[in-house]
This record gives C-alpha cells, structure tokens and sequence, in this order.
C-alpha cells in the first residue's frame, strides 16, 4: 500500500516543544511518532530545513534525522557534507553494533544508488 505524501512546514515542526500550547504539542508528537515509525512520507523544503536548522533541540535534530539528503547528479563535496551531517545525527546515539549495521546494511544501498548512476550517466553520453 502506498504512503500518504505530507508536505511539513516549519510551523508543524515548531509544535513539537511549544511551552504555551501543549494540548498542540502532544498532537504533534502523536503525528511525529507516526512519521517516524514511517507511517507517511515526509517532505520538508529547504526553506523548512534552514529555518528548522537555526532551532534547538529536539526539533532540529529529529528533521535532520528525517530528512535524507538530496544528493546532486555531479556529486559534489557539499553532497558529501550532506551524507556525513545526515548520517551522523542519525547514529550518534548509537551503540557500536547499532552502527555496524546500519553502515553495512547502507553500503549495499550506496552500491546499488552507484551502479544506478552509472548506468544513467552511460545513458545521457550515448544520448549526447
């Protein structure tokens, strides 16, 4: 079954540690505990992640551990800033055997994302 799409903006995320509106609060850690346990599939634009980026913690950590980056066709050093900042919010409360699987089990995604690429890249030259 498909997941429903949800757009967030910052004002959803902001609910997530509002002092002076806690019935909204506690309805939106209902909704977030579904979006982490992948019940939706959650967008945030950049817009959202820089002004999210600038709050503290949990709500900017939590959109950080959510949002996968966009990595660009040309693959640049800020797309691996992106990779690195994503997967470190993402495993730093990890124990070591936590992280050893999730890297393992991720290295057989980044293979097959690279092999993905490679035949797209071999596509636009045969194409050019």
């Amino acid at each position: 079954m498909r997941k429903l799409k949800v757009y967030l903006d910052t004002s959803v995320i902001s609910y997530l540690d509002q002092q002076d509106s806690p019935e909204r609060t506690k309805e939106t850690q209902k909704l977030w505990k579904d979006f982490i346990d992948g019940k939706y599939e959650v967008y945030l634009s950049q817009i959202t992640l820089n002004e999210v980026g600038k709050c503290e913690e949990p709500k900017r950590d939590i959109c950080m551990i959510m949002e996968k980056p966009i990595i660009s066709p040309y693959f640049t050093v800020e797309d691996i800033h992106k990779i690195r900042e994503y997967n470190y919010e993402l495993t730093k409360n990890m124990t070591i055997e936590e992280k050893l699987a999730y890297y393992n089990s991720a290295g057989g995604e980044a293979e097959q994302e690279i092999q993905r690429r490679r035949a797209l890249k071999r596509k636009v030259a045969v194409n050019a």
